[in-house]
């Protein structure tokens, strides 16, 4: 065997090379989440501020066996606790105040080592003092609401009745020493909503028992032991078995602690945070195999390939050893131990292509653009399971692929055996079976397929995204092989009537054989106007989808800032006015600025009832005071954000007169009949209350900033929050207001200016006016510098530099397959007078029509699947949840240019690898050709 296998050195090198690349890019997009896994779950825990919360229950304080040190003890003694702090929480609850997230409040005591354990528990404490038992942190939003700053008093205060039911308030004063933002106490009171921190105040221990406790006598203080876990055993253990060893750590603390004590059902961060990442790389490489099913399929493909240009050699050794005697049962082992060592073999070097695949996606910061300073961030880890996976992948299809020629060669006749030997054409038509079976699978695989990826849109967690995807990759798998096999059918009937109307005289010869050798070889054409169509199918979803996501994901954080740079002043000062726009227009970098007043109105108009009845409505609504002129040119718009119009043809509209305002709504005015169709106003009114008097303004509703005329979903950059709300002209309600202060501004920044020190510099203008300055160009990078957003950048890019690898050497592949069974007749056509060139003019030609039906096929499947796609919020910006993803529309994004040149590479790639490899093989001797050819 090894004498055979040597002797065909360049064959067997082949044949490795091309197992090594058949499960290139699975290996790759494997082993390149293997080596961002620990990167990446650094990300999802670096958010948990505390690990583990054990809470104290009311039962503990009927009994006196067990003390808080006990309890302390006890935690603090099992494995894997590093510390723990002892806190104290008091949680009341306002139903009354008018804003939803002022309905619980909660004002926590710690001890002075509380930060030295836990330092990233609070967030934004830079520069704050140390608070006293008369002292006190608050909540940083809570502070812009009230309009207090640092040195303030705080007051927490109460209302009770007294014996002679007269209403007495009590209150409890502290003074501000400093400010945080925080997640804990976190709620959320709908699905949608953002969470919010019902933590309002940070003091002593002693300052909740002694003085807030007497203020809320009603209410009972709660005791907890929040617990610092080693995070070493995140880093150095597989993430499944630390999901356990944290579960065991919280189970032997209760088993231990009941009734006295209990961790609640969201008091484990840490274990739900490693839970995530766990489901989050389940999901992420099951959304990276389907996405490379295309290349999977062309790795299948050119292992199949190759098995067929081997097949007759193959066959030539077997007839060889059967016409010298040889038994069926050692040809047989011949032909097996030959596929299992070029398999063996081939795989190992499947696990290196991965390896090289892996390494190539780790410098890829979004869709093919390569950043090769990321190599040295990487450390490579590859796990047992990865490498043995594609070990066994490469084998079993290289194997499985290989085994029909392998049965065909052994199955010879004696007679077929002396034929071969003596190289007698024994050419067959080939079929490509009942097109019913392709119709039948693809019904029911897009059928299920469908509904499944509109459903990952808005999968409510990672668990159920999971579950989800083990039905999607297979369903997946179906649809596109039996769509492309389905639709390539029409690939030998266009090539043959293209083929059969060239009628020039040095052509027609060539044309004619090759219009025949199209209708005997169908099944070889129609594989590969497959192998074509995956390629495009591989580019066109690539390219579409990377897009798609990058462009939704950048109109979100722009809609969510409102423009380039949004500027957010202190409340406590009024002498920001319009004038300082000129200010920030003279920073380098800056293009415009426009300022913005926030208010408040009352409007009022008459509505009909379904039924007839007419009702006068009057409400408050939001007010965004705007310079038109300057809005337009420096806010983010999209051309939806209008029902009508487009909002610069709005906003152009409202520089025409102050009673033109753009609202999120425009009133119900009557139905029409008898049709029953909704008739909507263009007028209503807004009352300002100024100081001294009351204005009213007729407004004239030019356009709305919604989805739907009546309202639907609003869409007001900058505002995303904002249900209702009118845009009026600037100078007019600060004449009603009688006030020249403003409330933010807006700044757009020229094409490549460093948004970083023209951010630094616009603070540097006014540092005590300026509350914020927050620019969406931040939220963007910081989304692509981490591992889990560059991911699926990386997945797409080895999925086309992979697809453009398998083309190349699949087309030389099949040009030699093809060449070699047409040998004969090309050699008779030399031998008549043929050129070589009008040979090769007319195999361009086939060329081009196989690009042409696979680009139709490819790009339509590519589109459909992209469009599927671009509603999983997962696959692009990590654990974002599904509300802010679908906030926006999600629509396809085409990059022309990229398209074109995938198509393009594509294109002159295949077309150098036929015409090269079939170049050379009519080099060879005439007469030899003749005379030996199949």
């Amino acid at each position: 065997m090894f004498s055979r296998l040597m002797s065909r050195t360049p064959q067997v090198l082949a044949t490795l090379i091309v197992f090594s690349l058949s499960s290139g890019v699975l290996g790759g997009v494997l082993l390149y989440m293997d080596t961002i896994g620990p990167q990446v779950l650094d990300d999802f825990t670096e958010d948990v501020s505390i690990d583990m919360r054990v809470e104290i229950q009311p039962i503990f304080q009927f009994q006196n066996e067990t003390s808080l040190d006990d309890i302390i003890d006890t935690i603090e003694n099992q494995t894997h606790v590093l510390s723990t702090e002892s806190v104290i929480y008091l949680e009341r609850y306002d139903w009354h105040h008018e804003d939803p997230q002022y309905y619980e409040n909660t004002y926590l005591g710690l001890d002075d080592t509380f930060f030295d354990t836990f330092p990233d528990a609070l967030d934004n404490t830079e520069g704050n003092s140390q608070f006293n038992d008369t002292s006190c942190w608050v909540e940083s939003g809570m502070m812009d609401d009230l309009g207090l700053a640092l040195g303030d008093n705080y007051t927490v205060l109460t209302h009770r009745w007294d014996e002679y039911g007269k209403e007495v308030e009590e209150h409890v004063n502290f003074t501000i020493v400093g400010s945080f933002t925080s997640d804990l106490f976190a709620r959320r009171y709908y699905w949608a909503e953002e969470q919010f921190t019902t933590l309002r105040l940070v003091t002593t221990k002693a300052a909740v028992t002694d003085r807030l406790a007497a203020l809320f006598p009603e209410i009972e203080v709660r005791n907890g032991v929040w617990t610092a876990i080693n995070r070493e055993l995140i880093v150095f253990s597989d993430p499944s078995q630390t999901i356990d060893e944290l579960d065991n750590v919280r189970r032997r603390i209760e088993q231990r602690l009941l009734p006295y004590a209990a961790v609640p059902y969201d008091g484990f961060e840490l274990r739900d945070a490693v839970s995530d990442y766990v489901n989050w790389v389940f999901v992420i490489r099951a959304i990276g195999v389907a996405f490379c099913i295309p290349t999977i399929f062309m790795g299948m493909f050119l292992v199949y390939y190759n098995s067929n240009l081997l097949a007759d050699e193959r066959r030539r050794d077997v007839g060889t050893l059967k016409t010298r005697g040889a038994s069926g049962r050692q040809a047989f082992g011949w032909v097996m131990s030959s596929a299992l060592f070029s398999a063996i073999i081939g795989s190992i070097g499947a696990i290196g292509t991965g390896v090289v695949g892996a390494i190539l996606s780790s410098t890829v910061r979004t869709f093919m653009n390569f950043d090769l300073t990321q190599l040295a961030e990487f450390t490579f880890f590859f796990t047992p399971q990865s490498i043995i996976f594609v070990f066994v992948f490469s084998f079993v299809v290289g194997t499985v692929v290989s085994i029909p020629a392998a049965v065909k060669a052994l199955t010879i006749t004696a007679t077929e055996a002396h034929s071969i030997v003596q190289r007698e054409n024994l050419l067959e038509r080939e079929t490509i079976g009942n097109p019913l079976f392709d119709i039948v699978g693809l019904a029911i695989s897009a059928y299920l397929l469908t509904p499944l990826l509109m459903m990952l849109g808005y999968g409510f967690t990672l668990v159920a995204i999971a579950s989800m995807m083990l039905l999607v990759v297979p369903l997946l798998a179906i649809t596109l092989f039996t769509f492309t096999r389905g639709a390539a059918r029409i690939g030998p009937w266009f090539k043959s009537r293209l083929l059969g109307r060239i009628k020039g005289p040095t052509l027609a010869a060539a044309s004619r054989v090759l219009s025949r050798a199209t209708n005997v070889f169908k099944k070889s054409e129609v594989i590969g106007t497959m192998f074509l169509a995956l390629v495009f199918t591989a580019g066109v979803f690539s390219s579409v989808s990377a897009a798609s996501g990058y462009s939704h994901m950048r109109h979100l954080y722009w809609f969510e800032a409102g423009a380039d740079i949004n500027v957010e002043l202190n409340p406590a000062f009024d002498n920001m006015t319009a004038s300082f726009v000129d200010n920030l227009t003279t920073i380098d970098g800056v293009a415009s600025a426009c300022a913005i007043l926030e208010t408040g109105a009352t409007v009022t108009y008459q509505t009909q009832e379904y039924m007839g009845g007419v009702r006068n409505i009057r409400t408050d609504i939001n007010v965004i005071a705007v310079q038109p002129e300057l809005y337009e040119e420096t806010g983010f718009w999209l051309p939806y954000f209008t029902y009508q119009n487009t909002p610069q043809q709005g906003l152009q509209s409202m520089q025409l007169a102050n009673s033109n305002v753009l609202s999120s709504f425009r009133p119900l005015s009557h139905y029409q009949y008898p049709s029953g169709v909704p008739v909507y106003a263009d007028r209503y009114r807004l009352e300002f209350e100024g100081p001294e008097d009351t204005y009213y303004l007729d407004c004239n509703i030019v356009d709305t900033l919604s989805s739907m005329e009546h309202g639907g979903r609003p869409y007001l950059p900058g505002y995303s929050n904002l249900n209702s709300f009118v845009l009026v002209n600037l100078n007019y309600v600060q004449m009603a207001l009688n006030e020249s202060s403003v409330s933010r501004y807006f700044v757009r920044i020229e094409e490549g200016a460093n948004y970083t020190l023209i951010a630094q510099e616009i603070h540097g203008k006014a540092p005590n006016n300026i509350l914020a300055v927050d620019t969406p160009f931040e939220q963007l990078d910081e989304t692509l510098d981490a591992r889990a957003g560059q991911s699926v950048f990386g997945v797409y890019t080895l999925n086309v530099v992979f697809a453009l690898v398998y083309l190349t050497a699949g087309m030389a592949v099949v040009s030699v397959i093809r060449v070699r069974k047409l040998r004969r007749e090309f050699s008779i056509m030399r031998a008549l007078g043929s050129d070589t060139r009008s040979i090769m003019v007319v195999i361009g030609i086939d060329m081009l029509a196989s690009i042409l039906v696979a680009t139709v096929i490819g790009s339509t499947f590519g589109i459909f699947l992209a469009t599927l796609v671009s509603q999983l919020p997962l696959v692009f910006i990590g654990s974002s949840t599904t509300s802010v993803w679908t906030r926006l529309p999600v629509l396809l994004s085409v990059p022309t240019e990229t398209l074109a040149g995938i198509m393009t590479t594509a294109f002159v790639f295949s077309l150098v690898a036929v015409l090269v490899v079939t170049w050379r093989c009519l080099q060879a001797n005439i007469a030899e050709e003749i005379q030996y050819a199949e």
